[in-house]
């Protein structure tokens, strides 16, 4: 059966508690895969996924994968359901090929794959525009850049709210590192 699926933007600047968040979300599943560009803390304390074969997607609770290529998001598409998918630094993996990459794929039919996907990145400018379209989600921490840069891509009436909320957050992150809001798209 299909359920309702999300795809989660949680920006925010260093040290304000994105990441923390982004592995609750990822505990919400009984299975959850951390992608990250590079070897950072997530790769130290989770257990390694060698995203390779059905086997390697085998487990419960939450695995990390350090990005190599491509391939890892083929297997990701042919072997990870039913669990949350957390990228971190979505400039990693989406680049000019995106519209033929198997990370498109995945975001196009994550519903049938009951995938929830959350992109952590440190504010707008670090989304690649393409992205924008499928966000279903906004978790915002406290920013340095505007939501207005990326106007072009997200629509008016969210775009309204996301700088309200922007705004909102960074009032409250001068007595709390961190304050957040969530918004939903839907």
């Amino acid at each position: 059966m299909n359920r309702k699926t999300k795809i989660i933007l949680i920006l925010g600047v260093r040290g304000c508690g994105k990441s923390t968040y982004a592995e609750h979300l990822a505990h919400t599943n009984p299975r959850a895969l951390m992608v990250v560009p590079t070897w950072d803390d997530w790769a130290d304390k989770l257990p390694e996924c060698k995203c390779r074969t059905r086997k390697d997607f085998e487990y419960t609770g939450v695995r990390c994968r350090v990005y190599e290529n491509e391939n890892d998001f083929v297997a990701i598409g042919k072997h990870l359901h039913d669990a949350v998918l957390v990228l971190d630094d979505p400039r990693a993996y989406i680049g000019s090929n995106f519209d033929h990459s198997a990370l498109k794929k995945i975001i196009i039919v994550s519903r049938k794959m009951m995938l929830d996907i959350v992109f952590v990145a440190h504010g707008f400018r670090d989304i690649p525009p393409v992205l924008f379209s499928f966000v279903t989600d906004y978790v915002l921490f406290n920013v340095f850049d505007e939501p207005k840069i990326r106007k072009d891509r997200i629509p008016p009436n969210i775009l309204e709210k996301l700088e309200k909320i922007v705004t909102e957050v960074r009032q409250q992150a001068k007595t709390n590192p961190y304050a957040k809001k969530h918004i939903a798209v839907e």
